[in-house]
């Protein structure tokens, strides 16, 4: 079966005969292979952006169970969130602590310890990233080190 039409003259440039001509050079779309699955159209058209297709094919014509290959879709058109970066509750206290000396008073509050949690939350927001904070731990750190260790 040949994948495009033959016109005279590249026939007479590549030699080929009339013969081979059978069926008129048209293709049959008669036959009806089994359908495996159906892909969403946003779907296609993100694993065409990312030149997935040839892969997606080689799925299926590999025969795996069609909920297989849709889980791998999924995966390459809406990959799961990246995990939340886990910050360091002493990292905090040490910050927060930090800007309790430069006020004026120099006592450690929790306001101080408030504000770095905020700062956090709201540059990763803006960034698009996830954080993940620990606060009951980070309170009682906060707590621990303002007791055992008064601000200079």
């Amino acid at each position: 079966m040949r994948s495009c039409v033959v016109t005279p003259a590249m026939r007479e440039r590549l030699g080929l005969d009339a013969a081979d001509e059978a069926g008129g050079g048209e293709q049959n779309f008669d036959e009806i292979g089994e359908v495996v699955g159906e892909v969403a159209v946003d779907d296609w058209c993100e694993l065409m952006r990312k030149r997935l297709i040839p892969n997606l094919v080689a799925l299926v014509e590999t025969k795996r169970a069609w909920v297989e290959i849709e889980s791998w879709i999924r995966i390459k058109v809406k990959p799961p969130p990246a995990a939340p970066t886990v910050v360091n509750p002493s990292k905090i206290v040490a910050e927060a602590r930090l800007r309790a000396g430069r006020s004026r008073s120099g006592a450690a509050s929790s306001p101080f310890l408030e504000a770095v949690i905020h700062d956090l939350q709201s540059d990763a927001e803006r960034d698009g990233r996830r954080i993940a904070i620990d606060i009951p731990a980070v309170r009682r750190q906060f707590v621990e080190a303002c007791l055992h260790a008064p601000l200079r």
